[in-house]
């Protein structure tokens, strides 16, 4: 995490008078998150009280990070405690949690939950009544499950534990994060570490939802750390985990490998360690007939549509499929961009690069969940930028559908096309500051090299 290792090591060091504020801040943090948990009903709180409580959440948030004497000891556990509170409470305008448990549900009593829709269920009278609920309430009952592997052996183990317990279902996901929270802390400088720490959009989208991304987080970070202490092996074993838990990360699978193709004995060995690592993983639903979710996975890639803002904006004016074309394209000219700069440089990838693809993926796609980006955090925090901060304060809009509006004028999950038109404004911003700074910072960096 080299750039990010060193710096604010003076603030570190701060006497506990002169870290008041960050207290200060980190209690009123602690205190919105305590007020969202008291006024939330089961899924759901009036939108505007959410998104009052993001932007206050967000203000706190980027003021301490960016002009407030940090101590990473006083980070860490205000984060922790943050955390505690966002645990209590239950998922906000979605009900993905009960996929989770039903799926866990199914793999315990049948071996694999991928061969059958949740709506094959809902006659079956041996289903216990506590299974039937969460039944009765699982999203989408017509289409099989989408979650990887190692998704489902975390669901398993939480129905096996808890039965059908909501939250030890998600204290079985959000352990993962716990991992990455005390490993981020021991790698950055505070100042980093308070990007990852306090970052609301992962309070809400793991402590809060408990969206399953995190359990893809800490194989994947601790992946690209192996990848840059040149151990390979270790690298493609963790990446093929990461990939078995959130299946759309194999988009970075090129990253990995166009850093050992220089070594082509070792890239052979580092592909097919994570072939066979995946199929591991796979065996047990394979070996039953089951396609493991990837024709569903397929099939939402293809069909699925929701808060696309980028596609939408083209769509306005241009053919449905001549939008999704050009912006496949775009993504493919900046894939390939990257590629070859990394082929070029042949040291291998460095964070941002992977915050990029991601990002550039998304942006050209036809969903865009707030939790997508949550594989994204710790490279956000080792590399900032105004892109990639700015689509994360971005993502909270995407709540405000038809579900959280509460009205007859929208579909349950119809984004108003005003907010698809702030969005992409906003990120048509966040890309302009970007471009501006590194361009001043370049030529400053030029100056200072004429005057040596």
């Amino acid at each position: 995490m080299d750039e990010a290792l060193s710096d604010d090591v003076v603030a570190e060091q701060s006497r506990p008078s002169r870290i008041l504020p960050l207290h200060i801040a980190g209690f009123l943090s602690a205190c919105i998150y305590l007020s969202m948990v008291l006024c939330s009903e089961d899924t759901w709180m009036p939108i505007s009280i959410y998104l009052l409580s993001m932007l206050a959440l967000w203000s706190i948030f980027l003021v301490t990070w960016k002009y407030l004497r940090l101590h990473i000891g006083a980070i860490f556990i205000w984060a922790v405690l943050i955390r505690i509170i966002a645990f209590c409470d239950l998922p906000l305008y979605e009900d993905d949690f009960n996929r989770y448990q039903w799926d866990g549900y199914v793999f315990l009593q049948e071996g694999s939950p991928y061969d059958r829709a949740p709506d094959t269920y809902f006659d079956d009278a041996s289903i216990p009544d506590e299974w039937a609920d969460i039944l009765s309430d699982v999203n989408n009952p017509d289409i099989p499950t989408v979650y990887g592997p190692v998704a489902m052996y975390v669901f398993a183990c939480a129905a096996f534990i808890g039965d059908h317990s909501f939250y030890v279902a998600k204290f079985c996901i959000v352990i993962f994060e716990i991992y990455c929270l005390w490993l981020l802390s021991r790698l950055l400088s505070a100042r980093h570490f308070l990007l990852y720490a306090w970052m609301p959009l992962l309070i809400q989208e793991v402590w809060m939802s408990g969206h399953t991304d995190a359990i893809a987080l800490p194989f994947l970070l601790t992946s690209v750390l192996a990848y840059q202490q040149q151990q390979s092996y270790r690298s493609a074993l963790l990446f093929a985990l990461a990939v078995c838990a959130r299946l759309q990360l194999i988009v970075l699978a090129p990253l990995f490998l166009i850093g050992v193709l220089h070594k082509p004995r070792v890239g052979i060995n580092c592909i097919g360690l994570f072939l066979a690592c995946a199929f591991c993983m796979y065996a047990p639903f394979l070996l039953q007939g089951s396609w493991s979710g990837l024709d569903i996975t397929w099939m939402f890639i293809q069909e699925w549509h929701f808060n696309a803002f980028i596609l939408d904006v083209f769509a306005w004016v241009l053919p449905d499929s001549l939008a999704r074309y050009l912006l496949l394209c775009f993504c493919a000219v900046v894939y390939v961009r990257i590629l070859w700069r990394l082929w070029m440089r042949a040291d291998g990838f460095i964070q941002n690069d992977i915050v990029l693809v991601l990002i550039a993926v998304l942006l050209c796609g036809s969903c865009i969940n707030a939790w997508y980006m949550i594989c994204v955090l710790p490279f956000i925090a080792c590399r900032p930028q105004f892109i990639s901060i700015g689509f994360c304060l971005l993502l909270p809009l995407s709540y405000i559908h038809g579900i959280s509006l509460q009205g007859d004028a929208y579909a349950p999950y119809e984004v108003p096309f005003f907010v698809i038109i702030i969005e992409a404004v906003f990120i048509c911003v966040m890309l302009i500051l970007d471009r501006f700074y590194k361009e001043n910072a370049q030529n400053l960096s030029t100056q200072l090299c004429s005057h040596r």
